[in-house]
């Protein structure tokens, strides 16, 4: 157990995972593929991981499960994870079979539901995890492929799960996974305080869905979040995350914003970096294999109103204003 509790976000290239060091036990939001994750849990000495939470199915969010629920140094107490009844395709049998190994091997608990009914299963100390969406009776209606309460046809994207951290009656982070229109026109339903410090913006950066430009979407979730720092997880080269309209409506929504990317952007600097930056905290990231981080793997240091975090905001911003070509964000 630690005594000051710790949210860190690592740089998976493009996919999520976050995880807080609570002052009783660890939470796991996503696990993607790659060997990001398990060279943060070795280094940090985590064994155990008393809940991990599966916001949605897509592979940048569970392509890590089999690995993580298999490994001999890694115990996993529960899994918290919607149903997707239209789910198919190899990583999803996969994630199938190694939740059956995981329950009958190990014995784990597999929880079929992550909504707001789930937030008092989660203490696991100081730091208060809250679901904040989907809500259960969406869950029960069939979740993705069923219709909400207003006819609005469910995704996996709608029924993404969005997480809160709060430390002292202090909003902390918010993990909105790939949050869309409809889920977040659902959670506005709920009139919950969204204020929090960090954002970890949705679709790392991309649009919230077909037809729609993500302009309205985002200024509607930053104007109610308000963050200091928003954080795209991003890897160089995929999609072209983020899109230049999606920065803008950020930094104009919320001017005085510090805004991360885990990795380059190719719209920031076609031209890849040809050393390390020296701003990037120590933990693994993945970019660090290539030169590719630009803000790497961000850890948080929990303390109420007095939270900080690595890397901070003025070493960042030097790094972009003289290193970078043509950043988005400055």
């Amino acid at each position: 157990m630690i005594l000051s509790p710790e949210l860190i976000i690592l740089d998976v290239g493009q996919g999520n995972c976050t995880l807080l060091r609570n002052t009783e036990g660890n939470i796991l939001i996503d696990c993607p593929s790659g060997s990001t994750l398990m060279e943060t849990l070795e280094e940090l000495k985590i064994q155990q991981i008393s809940h991990l939470l599966i916001s949605h199915a897509d592979k940048d969010h569970i392509g890590g499960v089999s690995t993580l629920l298999r490994s001999d140094d890694i115990s996993v107490q529960c899994v918290h994870i919607n149903s997707e009844l239209q789910r198919q395709g190899i990583v999803w049998d996969d994630l199938m079979s190694s939740l059956t190994y995981a329950r009958k091997k190990r014995a784990v608990k597999i929880i079929p539901q992550l909504t707001t009914s789930t937030t008092d299963s989660l203490n696991t100390g100081e730091v208060e995890v809250k679901v904040l969406a989907p809500v259960p009776e969406l869950a029960v209606k069939g979740g993705a492929g069923a219709a909400d309460q207003y006819g609005n046809q469910l995704n996996s994207n709608s029924m993404s799960a969005v997480i809160g951290f709060y430390h002292k009656s202090h909003g902390v982070a918010i993990a909105a996974g790939d949050l869309d229109q409809i889920g977040l026109d659902n959670l506005l339903q709920e009139e919950i305080n969204l204020k929090a410090d960090i954002l970890i913006f949705p679709h790392h950066g991309g649009r919230p869905g077909a037809g729609n430009n993500g302009i309205e979407f985002t200024k509607k979730l930053c104007s109610l979040v308000q963050p200091k720092l928003v954080i795209f997880s991003n890897g160089r080269g995929h999609y072209d995350h983020p899109f230049k309209e999606i920065v803008d409506t950020v930094i104009s929504t919320v001017p005085n914003v510090h805004v991360l990317c885990t990795q380059l952007s190719r719209n920031c600097s076609p031209i890849a970096l040809t050393h390390l930056p020296n701003h990037l905290d120590s933990l693994p990231a993945k970019g660090k294999s290539n030169n590719s981080s630009c803000g790497g793997t961000v850890v948080v240091k929990i303390n109420g109103q007095n939270t900080t975090y690595t890397p901070q905001a003025i070493n960042h911003k030097n790094f972009i204003t003289t290193q970078v070509s043509t950043p988005l964000c400055n």
